[in-house]
């Protein structure tokens, strides 16, 4: 483990580059499912409010 955190790529170490990507795909994926997945709700009746009530 210690071995693969000391490599570096273009002299940028392989752990922050690791994390950049996966936070990155985290972001991509919530942007997309919360774009795309969307909740329908059929109403089936009209709302009607109730009457009030003025304490009588």
């Amino acid at each position: 483990m210690k071995r693969f955190l000391r490599k570096s790529w273009h002299g940028i170490p392989i752990g922050i580059i690791a994390t950049v990507l996966i936070g990155t795909a985290v972001v991509a994926v919530s942007i997309y499912l919360t774009t795309v997945l969307t909740i329908t709700q059929e109403i089936k009746e009209p709302y009607v409010p109730p009457e009030k009530d003025y304490g009588s």
